[in-house]
């Protein structure tokens, strides 16, 4: 997210820019993962297939 904003900005984000990205990401971090229906299977599906 970072490298995209800085891009985004061409290099000038600010820092206090970066530090809401950062705690934006830890926050989602923190969250828990909720599968789309049927993530599982496809999953277990596409795992028989890799050697």
């Amino acid at each position: 997210m970072i490298e995209t904003a800085i891009r985004e900005t061409s290099y000038t984000l600010p820092a206090s820019a970066i530090d809401e990205i950062i705690v934006t990401g830890k926050e989602m971090l923190s969250k828990p993962v909720t599968l789309l229906p049927d993530v599982e299977l496809v999953l277990q599906e596409l795992s028989k297939n890799t050697n």
